[in-house]
């Protein structure tokens, strides 16, 4: 934490913010600044008032087309607290083998051989 602190001294932490809240995308701002994502947001765990003012901006300039907390909204550059927790769930079930969206563990099976492709269409 103690690297997020000094590369998100508070001129930093405005500029983000002010960045966000003009409705430019989340990844792009961090790229612009020399970030990494896991800075940004890592340093919500030990300071309350930068969490706080981090999520008020995020939902401020969440997008109205996307349905929050899927898959599709954090694809589409969506960090608001809704997607972000969804990704931790479906990034946790991924890691251990299991589907997104079911509870039972993929089976992964192998693609069929080149041989097969072209039977019965000779």
């Amino acid at each position: 934490m103690r690297r997020a602190h000094t590369r998100l001294f508070p001129g930093v932490r405005q500029q983000l913010l002010d960045a966000i809240y003009a409705g430019r995308p989340f990844r792009a701002i961090v790229i612009d600044l020399g970030l990494i994502s896991d800075q940004v947001l890592g340093l919500t765990k030990t300071e309350e008032h930068w969490a706080a003012a981090l999520e008020a901006a995020l939902m401020a300039s969440r997008r109205d087309d996307l349905t929050h907390g899927t898959n599709a909204a954090y694809a589409q550059g969506c960090v608001c607290s809704d997607c972000r927790a969804h990704q931790r769930i479906w990034m946790d079930r991924r890691e251990r083998g299991e589907h997104a969206s079911l509870s039972e563990p993929v089976q992964w099976s192998p693609p069929p051989s080149p041989r097969s492709w072209n039977q019965g269409r000779l």
